[in-house]
């Protein structure tokens, strides 16, 4: 461009300028020649022609001096300034030759550490300024260059075009923001800064921009995507900016996708920083995670007040010293509360902390951890005015009763911060004129808005604490140890000691004379302590709060049907389905004749006795119990409510189990829509939804359908539920599942050790769940031929089972199976055929011929049969696996696409090589049309094919079997072909 390069052979002052190097918003950057009083290369900023209204060259005066006041190695020297021949303003800086930090640190592969010492000295170069009165308001990595010289990395800030004073003038002239003028880049810019008024902004708002910096170091992304910024309008920009909650760093490195040829975008950030994906996803994890996202909350009162605060922190990461920022959870307020209020909390006889600690929900929602919406809306409405009329009731009795000197424990207006719920419920239980119902309904508020989950939480972090103190060398026998220990129920002790029989001591002696409320608190220690997993604890409170209720209320009286209910929940959550049903069923009984067939609760119950029948494998009994329920809720709630929606999800569930993929896909759509229109893609609902359907289509073998979805339900349920939540555990699974079946084996891997890390450390080791993961990774690790560290794994999860599911439950069956299939694999043949056999028995009998896990036990039995050298029944049971498989699955689905190739090897072996072939080729076309070519199912089905044409052509020698194996193997990669 002309008006760039008109200075370029020309001397400004005393600077010859040399070439043009860069363009700001209102000024040129040029390299010159300093000739005199030194002889030097600087940096020449000159302003643009026609960029010389007052404002601008106020702004650019106020560069030059807000960088003359500094005197920092990290920020770049001014060094004097002038003016053109032409009145052109410009000033004479360091001459920064360097890199991006981001572009630096990926350049020379800096690890996590590294990168943070060098962030470090970022941050301290920002302190200088903010010390000398100057925000800079535009940092970012293009700002911050990094020289490097005798492998020496040196960081300098530059470019103080938009900075802004705090205490002083810097020029005669007012800078002023025009209304609507953009100061900053909107990826790096603080909500503050989005509010363009830019009477707000403080030192936080740089230490905002230092946390996306920060972000883009650890994860190679950014926050938000910068292609989701660009499609936007200015308001939505500022709406995202001020409004939108950006995920974790550990959870945006788990939703990166692949590149284009199939690398995982998340495995090269993590080489780029010399560690693989699962070291780096652990360490961002926790204390990273926190730092960050402390820097990018959206109230700058929550940040880091400075940028040297920010500096400490990271030094004391890089120190192995507790980091002072904490989780934004409710365990992590309640900590905080209980802390504050000790006394308190005590005197009110421990019952706060039991509230705190987060009530179940009376409803049967409360007890299932999947595709269940947590009802609040009228109830919490309603809740939340009770709250409100009560806080004003006693405000004057409050004020009485606080002991001179004493601070208010109420902080907060009410509405559902947990330190307003749970000073407030502090505050009822000291005053003896609380009206009953109006405690039994704040309790019910607080049922629908607080979750156990925070306790666990409190666990996970007691666990890695203790590791985390512990010698290093110890470290590994501590954790095998604390497989069996329950850290929730020990982090409970965190609180008060015998939290909940001093709980229900209190509860006992204040309100020995007023049964109902009794009953009422009762039956909150009750549900805490199973939302808690704390079972055995719960029978005693459960089975007093419904004897109470049965003696004082009656049998048919809704309270008592509510304890009814809740200890059929109890059952459940023991795995004691059968008894579960019973009760329910009396409580279905009752409801309909007390209530009526169309009250919530009714509904709700019929929903909760669906849910049995389809764990007990009962389908149609459960799609008589999901019919009648659906006709209620589309009666009472319409077409719409979530309630309506969920139940079509379950029916759904259903069509699953009898393996109807194609009716579940159409249902699951349906309720996917509805739900994103209702209720947002931020919803529970809809991220369960998003979950749903990618299972079904990965059922389906759609595969490349499914994993952009399965990945949503995995971010969204992280966001809105936690690493620690059962639901992101099943969401973790979830994706290692599209994932191996991808053939993505190494991808997999992080996704299952952290479901089973953490799934151990939440729900322990002989949690259904924690077993899941273990078979689901051992089973991995024997895919991937690690077979040593799959046996662990695998037998752990088969003897757990057995333990607490017993030898016919579906799971355990499964595990047998695995376990043969292992044995198979380090070719041990005969125990490999005992457990195969004994897992098809018993799965003909409790599953079905007509079930999946059968259809897979019979073509696993022939494959081993086959192995060992039995023809004659692998032929007959291959035979069946293929007639079976076909009508279970479908003639397209890839996994039918194996018990095909399962076929064709026998049939090679019997030397059958017509149909072999046949079967070979229908595998094939299977594979390639659903993977492509080059996937590993497609080259067997290759080989199969080469296979069998070579050796039909040495029994019945022919041009024609010889060609066709050539062509073949000229398919196979690395082998002459592909």
């Amino acid at each position: 461009r002309a008006d760039v390069l008109d200075l370029v052979g020309k001397t400004v002052g005393r600077y010859r300028v040399l070439d043009a190097i860069g363009e700001g918003g209102f000024g040129f950057v040029y390299q010159a020649e300093q000739t005199e009083p030194v002889r030097r290369m600087v940096a020449l900023k000159v302003i643009k022609p026609g960029m010389d209204s007052g404002a601008v060259i106020a702004r650019f005066e106020a560069e030059r001096q807000a960088l003359a006041v500094m005197d920092h190695s990290c920020v770049a020297k001014v060094f004097d300034g002038g003016t053109t021949d032409q009145g052109r303003p410009y000033f004479a800086m360091e001459l920064v030759k360097g890199l991006p930090i981001t572009d630096h640190c990926d350049l020379h592969r800096l690890s996590l550490d590294a990168r943070l010492e060098l962030f470090i000295r970022v941050c301290e170069a920002v302190q200088h300024a903010h010390a000398k009165g100057v925000i800079h308001r535009d940092l970012k990595p293009s700002n911050i260059l990094v020289e490097y010289e005798d492998g020496k990395s040196t960081p300098k800030v530059i470019d103080f075009g938009v900075a802004k004073a705090l205490n002083q003038r810097l020029t005669e002239a007012t800078i002023f923001t025009g209304r609507g003028e953009v100061i900053g880049t909107p990826a790096y810019m603080s909500p503050e800064q989005a509010e363009l008024s830019g009477q707000d902004i403080d030192t936080r708002s740089d230490v905002y921009s230092l946390g996306v910096i920060l972000y883009e170091l650890l994860t190679g992304s950014r926050p938000f995507e910068p292609e989701t910024l660009l499609k936007a309008g200015w308001a939505e920009i500022q709406r995202i900016i001020r409004e939108v909650e950006p995920p974790k760093p550990s959870t945006k490195l788990g939703s990166l996708q692949t590149t284009a040829d199939g690398t995982s975008t998340a495995t090269i950030v993590a080489e780029k920083r010399r560690t693989e994906i699962r070291s780096l996803a652990t360490v961002l994890r926790r204390d990273l995670d926190w730092v960050v996202m402390k820097c990018l909350e959206k109230d700058r009162e929550r940040r880091y007040e400075t940028a040297n605060a920010l500096a400490m922190e990271l030094r004391r990461f890089l120190n192995d010293e507790p980091v002072l920022a904490g989780p934004p959870s409710a365990s992590y307020r309640v900590n905080k509360f209980v802390k504050r209020n000790r006394g308190q909390v005590i005197a009110g006889g421990l019952l706060a902390a039991a509230l705190v600690l987060g009530i179940a929900g009376t409803t049967w929602g409360m007890i299932w951890a999947l595709n269940e919406r947590e009802r609040v809306s009228e109830q919490a409405s309603r809740a939340s005015d009770a709250l409100r009329q009560v806080t004003d009731d006693f405000s004057e009795t409050l004020a009485e009763s606080t002991p001179p000197g004493d601070t208010p424990i109420i902080e907060t207006s009410p509405g559902g911060e947990v330190e307003a719920l749970a000073g407030t419920a502090v505050n009822l239980v000291r005053s003896l004129d609380a009206r009953a119902n109006d405690l039994v309904q704040i309790s019910d508020f607080q049922a629908e808005q607080l979750s156990g989950i925070d306790a666990q939480m409190m666990g996970i972090q007691l666990r890695r604490s203790i590791l985390d103190a512990a010698p290093e060398e110890e470290r590994e026998e501590l954790d095998r140890r604390f497989a069996s220990i329950n850290f929730t129920s020990i982090a409970l002790g965190t609180l008060e000691a015998n939290v909940f029989e001093r709980s229900i001591k209190s509860i006992d002696d204040q309100f020995a004379n007023q049964p109902v409320l009794r009953a009422r608190l009762l039956q909150t220690i009750a549900d805490t302590l199973r939302e808690l997993g704390l079972f055995d604890l719960a029978e005693q409170p459960q089975q007093s709060a419904l004897s109470i209720r049965q003696e004082s209320l009656g049998p048919e009286h809704p309270a008592t049907l509510v304890s009814l209910n809740n200890s059929a929940a109890l059952l459940l959550a023991q795995g004691k389905l059968t008894e579960a049903q019973r009760v329910l069923e009396q409580v279905l009984d009752m409801r309909q004749r007390v209530l009526g067939p169309l009250h919530i609760d009714t509904l709700d119950t019929l929903r909760g006795l669906g849910r049995i029948a389809t764990a007990l494998r009962n389908e149609d009994q459960a799609d008589s119990y999901f019919a009648e329920a659906l006709r209620g809720y589309e009666t009472v709630q319409g077409l719409d409510h979530p309630d309506t929606i969920a139940v079509r999800s379950l029916i759904a569930g259903v069509r699953v189990q009898q393996d109807r993929f194609k009716d579940a896909e159409a249902i699951l759509r349906e309720v996917l829509d509805a739900s994103r229109r209702v209720l947002g893609d931020e919803h529970v609902d809809t991220i369960a939804g998003f979950n749903n359907l990618g299972a079904v289509l990965k059922f389906q073998g759609k595969l490349s359908e499914a994993e952009p979805l399965l990945r949503q339900a995995l971010e969204g349920t992280r966001a809105i539920r936690g690493d620690a939540h059962p639901h992101t555990l099943i969401s973790l699974s979830n994706v290692a599942s599209i994932l191996r079946a991808q053939g993505r084996l190494s991808d997999a891997e992080p996704f299952l050790r952290e479901a089973v890390e953490v799934s151990e450390q939440v729900l322990g080791a002989n949690s259904p769940g924690t077993l899941r993961a273990m078979n689901s990774l051992g089973t991995l690790l024997q895919a991937e031929e690690k077979l040593d560290h799959a046996e662990g794994y695998l037998r752990a999860s088969l003897e757990g089972r057995l333990r607490v599911l017993g030898e016919e439950h579906p799971d355990t069956l499964a595990s047998m199976s695995n376990m043969g299939k292992l044995y198979e694999a380090q070719g041990d043949y005969d125990r490999a055929e005992d457990y195969m056999r004994r897992a098809l028995a018993m799965k003909r009998v409790r599953l079905g011929e007509q079930s999946k896990e059968t259809v897979f036990s019979i073509h696993n039995l022939a494959h081993l049969l086959r192995q060992k050298g039995d023809l004659q029944e692998a032929d007959e049971l291959s035979e069946e696996a293929v007639e079976s498989g076909e009508s279970v699955l479908g003639s397209q689905h890839w996994e039918y696409g194996l018990i095909l190739l399962g076929r064709g090897a026998v049939l090679l072996d019997l030397q059958r090589f017509r149909e072999a072939q046949e079967e070979g080729r229908e595998a094939y076309d299977i594979f390639a049309n659903t993977f492509g070519l080059s996937d590993s199912r497609t080259q067997r089905a290759i080989q199969l094919l080469v296979n069998t044409y070579d050796a039909w052509n040495v029994a019945d020698p022919g041009a024609e079997h010889d060609r066709n194996a050539e062509e073949w193997r000229e398919s196979l990669v690395g082998e002459g072909g592909g």
